[in-house]
């Protein structure tokens, strides 16, 4: 299964303060999108919210032109009742599906390859850190309580430290959070409903899901480390799925594949 990220920071380097409003620094860019997407990105005020809603819009399409050559211009996006995106194309594989994560400097997509037993895939990925200033680790938990269940919050009491406890709580809410994203339910899911268990308490590997107490069977839950400040989830409808393969992705490597797509469109156009 395809993870691919890319890095704010590194798409847009880090500069003096910008003197022109944030949609018109990518507003070269923004024909690689399409016009409902265009009028989301122009709707963020700050620089960096319009900067990761750009990347999280033009990645789908870079992995649909250069892993399954469709025409760029051609690719349409939808999505459902509950917001749920969802990629449009005659010539899409029957399963396909993909799904689009981004915090703080990191922007990832999950996507199902042509040969995968599952069909839907949902992703998440968040910077491990207490949002508010001057909020302890303890504080923080204990906001999220209503959302965990029993086992969990056991499994959170028994950290050693504030950093592993910290851990362990973005281990398991990117994990409901990437089971909602993979179901299409999003915020209408009770949170509490899904429990997470790691067969060891020091590693987040062969990790288990559950809902209502019973074993998500056919579900596949991967939970990775992009770096030393964030953790990304993954989760599958199907058993014995391939291991997650992560790849970083430039925005050159983008515009090169934006670039070549539309000539090779141009070049059809003037063959017949």
């Amino acid at each position: 299964m395809s993870l691919l990220a890319i890095r704010l920071d590194r798409a847009f380097p880090p500069s003096q303060e910008p003197s022109l409003p944030p949609h018109e620094l990518l507003q070269p860019l923004l024909h690689l999108v399409d016009e409902a997407s265009a009028a989301q990105i122009k709707r963020f005020r700050r620089l960096e919210d319009t900067q990761r809603c750009f990347l999280g819009r033009v990645l789908p399409r870079y992995l649909l032109a250069k892993e399954l050559k469709l025409p760029w211009s051609s690719l349409a996006f939808g999505r459902s009742s509950k917001g749920r995106p969802f990629a449009i194309h005659p010539e899409l594989p029957s399963n396909f599906d993909y799904n689009v994560s981004h915090d703080s400097n990191w922007i990832v997509l999950a996507s199902l390859p042509p040969s995968s037993a599952a069909t839907r895939v949902g992703v998440d990925v968040m910077r491990v850190r207490i949002p508010w200033e001057g909020e302890t680790v303890n504080q923080f938990v204990e906001g999220l309580k209503d959302q965990l269940t029993s086992a969990e919050q056991r499994w959170l009491a028994s950290s050693t430290t504030s950093a592993i406890k910290l851990r362990r709580i973005f281990a398991l809410w990117t994990l409901k959070e990437s089971y909602t994203k993979a179901v299409g339910e999003g915020l209408s899911l009770d949170l509490k409903r899904l429990e997470f268990r790691f067969p060891s308490w020091d590693s987040f590997e062969d990790v288990k899901g559950f809902f209502d107490g019973s074993p998500l069977a056919g579900w596949t839950f991967e939970l990775l480390e992009i770096d030393e400040g964030h953790l990304v989830a993954v989760a599958r409808s199907g058993a014995g799925e391939p291991k997650v393969q992560l790849r970083e992705v430039e925005l050159s490597e983008i515009l090169e594949v934006a670039e070549a797509s539309a000539e090779a469109c141009a070049e059809a156009t003037a063959r017949s």
